[in-house]
């Protein structure tokens, strides 16, 4: 993984070089580098030992390098983030129905990793509704297949779930507003049937008076 690149500026897998105290970098069990021995899900790959090797890349501006390599990861944030909002899910609903732990979600919808490991973009892709490999080609830079879904979400439930909150302040600001909204449409209940009462007693006595 070592590139003959003259002038290169040499830097580790996924991060700067570090001190080998600086948890969570250093293994102190198994001595190897995690964060280059491991998926962001934390799943073993190739282990490497402690101190990794940097990789030298060809100078070129660090922002254009890191919005390349992170190109397919915006992408799948900004799909994953809209499908579950049009599916009003919150993080911890959608970790539940997928089979992602919340923390790897929002790194997901934060797109802190280049590329999930397989078995999170499977969970996306069974926890949105999405058809078999949807979320590999939404990173490739195509776009998701969802299947159809007639779910309805209030547009002010829409709001909280855009707004990349901690799963658990979302979870309870969702369950306020969905009170809220139970409180509102028993009111607008009660006043339809006031107003229904009004106007049929109106019309009652409309009648009777044309009749005398």
């Amino acid at each position: 993984m070592i590139t003959a690149s003259p002038g290169g500026t040499p830097h580790h897998l996924d991060h700067q070089p570090v001190a080998a105290t600086d948890f969570p970098h250093l293994d102190p069990t198994t001595g190897v580098c995690r964060a280059c021995s491991y998926t962001a899900d934390g799943a073993p790959i190739v282990p490497i030992g402690w101190p990794c090797p940097p990789i030298h890349e060809d100078k070129q501006p660090a922002g254009e390098a890191r919005r390349k390599r992170y190109a397919g990861a915006g992408r799948l944030a900004d799909q994953v983030t809209a499908r579950r909002t049009q599916l009003g899910l919150t993080r911890n609903q959608l970790a539940e129905q997928s089979g992602i732990g919340v923390k790897t979600l929002r790194s997901v919808e934060e797109a802190r990793f280049p590329r999930p490991a397989d078995h999170t973009l499977e969970g996306l892709d069974r926890g949105l509704d999405w058809r078999a490999g949807s979320a590999r080609r939404v990173l490739a830079g195509g776009e998701p297949q969802p299947r159809p879904s007639d779910v309805v979400v209030p547009a002010e439930q829409q709001v909280i779930l855009r707004a990349g909150l901690p799963a658990e302040v979302e979870t309870a600001l969702i369950g306020h507003l969905q009170a809220r909204r139970q409180d509102v449409e028993a009111a607008l209940e009660d006043e339809a049937r006031m107003l229904l009462g009004q106007t049929l007693r109106l019309a009652h006595l409309g009648a009777a008076g044309s009749a005398g």
